[in-house]
């Protein structure tokens, strides 16, 4: 964590799976354990931010 902390990763850093290469570091594995906000902006809201993406679908609606 002090690594994520000392690059701003809350605000700065952004999911890559490198598909389709099947050598390939595991998300479950490959990070700290976070919080969930910062868990996500990683996988989610830096990109969405970044490329003016829609917020998710919501649950509450069944769809």
């Amino acid at each position: 964590m002090p690594m994520m902390e000392a690059i701003s990763a809350r605000e700065n850093l952004m999911f890559a799976s490198d598909y389709p290469h099947w050598d390939f570091d595991s998300p479950l594995l490959a990070f700290p354990k976070m919080d969930s906000e910062m868990k996500l902006r990683i996988f989610y809201q830096n990109a969405a931010d970044l490329y003016r993406l829609p917020a998710p679908a919501s649950k509450a609606g069944g769809a």
